[in-house]
């Protein structure tokens, strides 16, 4: 049986996560996660995807209402103070394929996160990593002058 070791210090996060992650693979390509005391099962995963997935449907089922008032717009961001924009978005989802991507990564590589670093700080990195993504964006969307309203559904992907 052979294995790969890769470790993954994240100690740079001052205390938020302590320790370090050890991810073993062996021939079979069985995925085994190595956290001390946190081998607990994955609450937040499945419970964002499923509402993630509830969004959707009620995006396909009601038109254009939920995105008219929840995608990333800079004008109405920045000029009409909608800030609620920057978190509602990462919940929106631009079609089916693109929420299907997202809600596999999120399920199976969220629940490998969420057993290392506790259920609180894994939905806490999730909203802000959407939230800090948007952000991003809408910077971007600043700079290059673009009045392209956005879903970032995918922004928080980087770790999840």
């Amino acid at each position: 049986m052979k294995k790969l070791n890769v470790g993954i210090d994240y100690s740079f996060l001052e205390g938020l996560f302590a320790g370090s992650v050890e991810f073993f693979r062996d021939v079979r390509s069985n995925i085994f996660v190595y956290g001390g005391d946190r081998s607990i099962p994955s609450y937040f995963g499945g419970t964002l995807v499923v509402i993630n997935v509830i969004v959707y449907l009620i995006c396909t089922f009601t038109g254009d209402l939920l995105y008219n008032i929840g995608e990333l717009d800079a004008v109405a961001v920045l000029r009409y103070g909608e800030y609620g924009r920057i978190l509602s978005s990462t919940f929106l989802h631009a079609g089916i394929e693109h929420l299907f991507n997202n809600m596999v990564i999120l399920f199976f590589l969220g629940a490998m996160i969420e057993k290392v670093t506790g259920h609180l700080q894994f939905l806490i990195l999730y909203l802000l990593s959407g939230i800090g993504a948007n952000i991003c964006s809408l910077i971007y969307k600043v700079i290059a002058m673009e009045r392209i309203a956005a879903l970032h559904g995918s922004g928080r992907c980087g770790i999840c």
